[in-house]
């Protein structure tokens, strides 16, 4: 599916997420950290954390669940698009039904992590004046309910504009018109083809560690080694967003050659493992210069 100037459909969508102050700074502990290493003004810095504390080598931090929750959300996001331009990133259109579908599901769960959080809160700040000792203020330690209104996420998604949208607008002059469509084209090329270098990149790595693992004497086979080459052989067609046929090439050879082994019988069959290094090696010698290694 393509727009009306031949460039594929294609949205974007932005994702972030807010947390609770953590945190706060001491400049008169900073300077006395200074003076007592004989160091400059503004080279210390001193935070005071509300809600973590170490436990012999381990963190506590009643906010890791929902912060991990929040990159795993992240790390979805940014696998089913490309980077375009500050938080937005391009949605190629025919992945929206398992885009929102993603969306869907991490926004269904995302509520009882959050409240996971506001049920201990009220326990942190009562254990706040043992943890945290003289540092301890009563005043500046964050409220249950100021935690709870700053705690939540943002998602948007708008189509890609059109850089002829310009001239539609009255109050713009035809040089400026065409000056800030030009630039808008050279933009939407310019980010399109990041996408496509970095798809390569997510190409050829996994035929990479295909290669790097079955090299070995006793190679240590997990199953992500097939499945994670299974799902960017699955997403790159979208993202060919140049219709970069090398590209089509790739995906066609390494699904035909390396996407059906299974990894239990790669575990089993030595043949079976050197049959499959032999074959990602050729696709590496045919492709691999592609990759964006090239380009950098």
């Amino acid at each position: 599916m393509s727009t009306n100037n031949g460039s594929p459909e294609v949205l974007l969508v932005s994702l972030s997420f807010s947390l609770c102050r953590q945190s706060r700074q001491s400049e008169e502990e900073a300077q006395r950290s200074e003076d007592a290493n004989n160091a400059h003004r503004g080279v210390c810095r001193n935070s005071f954390y509300y809600f973590q504390e170490k436990v012999g080598n381990k963190t506590n931090d009643a906010l890791a669940e929902l912060k991990a929750y929040n990159n795993a959300w992240r790390s979805e996001h940014k696998r089913l698009t490309r980077p375009w331009d500050g938080d937005s990133r391009l949605l190629p259109a025919v992945l929206s039904p398992q885009y929102m579908n993603m969306l869907s599901v991490f926004k269904e769960g995302y509520p009882a992590v959050r409240q996971a959080f506001l049920e201990v809160h009220p326990d942190w700040k009562t254990t706040a004046p043992h943890r945290m000792g003289a540092l301890y203020d009563a005043n500046d330690f964050p409220s249950l309910a100021e935690v709870a209104e700053d705690l939540g996420y943002d998602n948007s998604m708008i189509p890609l504009p059109s850089a002829a949208a310009f001239k539609m607008l009255s109050v713009i002059t035809p040089e400026v018109a065409k000056e800030m469509e030009e630039s808008t084209n050279s933009k939407i090329a310019k980010a399109f083809e990041d996408g496509r270098k970095q798809t390569w990149t997510d190409l050829i790595t996994p035929v990479e560690k295909i290669v790097t693992t079955l090299s070995k004497d006793k190679a240590r086979i997990f199953d992500s080694l097939i499945t994670n080459l299974q799902d960017i052989l699955n997403l790159s067609p979208a993202f060919n967003l140049t219709n970069d046929p090398a590209m089509t090439q790739f995906i066609e050879e390494a699904k035909a050659n390396l996407a059906t082994v299974n990894a239990d019988d790669l575990r089993a069959d030595p043949a079976i493992r050197a049959s499959t290094c032999k074959k990602a090696e050729d696709i590496l010698a045919k492709f691999g210069q592609l990759g964006v290694r090239k380009f950098s």
